[in-house]
């Protein structure tokens, strides 16, 4: 077979195992979908509400809601939405032991990761659901959105 054959095939091959790759997986990549507002789709689908950032800063200066940072807690210690707890999805079951007793079921809580590219957040609003909180809020614009808006940072 001539080289430029057996590269046509190869890539046919590979176009096909993609193609077979994508179509088979529980989450599929999205074609044309940005990653933000699949961030946003799958949040909803696990039973987040979503907040903007006026709520969030309304509920920051009020008290009323629990915040969770689901970052790692170096980026936590770099700073954080004042007030927040670190709760890194990646160490779930290492630091939830010493934050969740101190949690009510149907407390509102608001989970946060660095942005709308992140989906930390998603994941930690699952845990917290499956564990049986049911007042879990998700701020999708994240601590990005929160420091670029000028709004306080706690270090």
């Amino acid at each position: 077979m001539k080289p430029s054959r057996q590269i046509a095939c190869l890539l046919a091959l590979s176009f096909c195992g993609a193609l077979a790759s994508q179509v088979l997986r529980p989450n599929p990549l999205a074609w044309y979908e940005s990653w933000s507002t699949r961030v946003e789709r799958e949040a909803l689908a696990a039973g987040l509400k979503l907040l903007p950032l006026s709520e969030i800063q309304s509920m920051v200066s009020t008290f009323t809601h629990v915040f969770l940072d689901a970052r790692p807690e170096e980026e936590y210690l770099a700073g954080r939405i004042p007030g927040a707890m670190n709760l890194p999805t990646h160490a779930f079951d290492e630091v939830a032991p010493q934050i969740l007793p101190i949690l009510l079921p149907d407390q509102p809580v608001v989970v946060y990761c660095s942005g709308v590219d992140c989906d930390d957040s998603i994941q930690l609003g699952t845990l917290l659901i499956q564990q049986g909180y049911t007042n879990i809020y998700m701020y999708p614009g994240g601590f990005t959105e929160w420091e670029e808006s000028g709004q306080e940072v706690e270090r």
